[in-house]
């Protein structure tokens, strides 16, 4: 039964990874799309970029006082004025990954605490 307990550690590694390498993903087209085809909305958020993000860790504060930030966008669903559906797609998969950080977290405590019990 040892082994299969050891399987945990490796499997939250691995969730962990996939979870922020598809959060890059995300966040890159959603940035892509924003800058190519709503050009004027990305320069109003600060024209963010996706270095931004990952030094800021994923709320990037690029605007001016007063003004939206790309998170304060995402978080008020302001996307959806746009009229793009690929926007609203890409906007509304990063606001589900907020459920899925807590869930893996939660996942990741119980496999440590699984390992701890050996």
């Amino acid at each position: 039964m040892w082994h299969v307990r050891l399987l945990w550690l490796p499997l939250c590694f691995a969730l962990w990874i996939a979870y922020f390498a598809t959060s890059l993903a995300l966040h890159r087209r959603l940035l892509r799309r924003l800058r190519s085809a709503h050009h004027v909305l990305w320069l109003d958020l600060g024209a963010p970029t996706l270095l931004d993000i990952v030094g800021s860790r994923g709320s990037p504060d690029t605007s001016a006082p007063g003004k939206l930030t790309y998170s304060g966008w995402l978080s008020t669903k302001s996307y959806g004025q746009l009229d793009d559906a690929e926007v609203a797609r890409l906007a509304g998969y990063l606001k589900w990954r907020t459920w899925a950080l807590a869930l893996l977290g939660a996942f990741t405590l119980i496999a440590a605490w699984a390992l701890r019990q050996q």
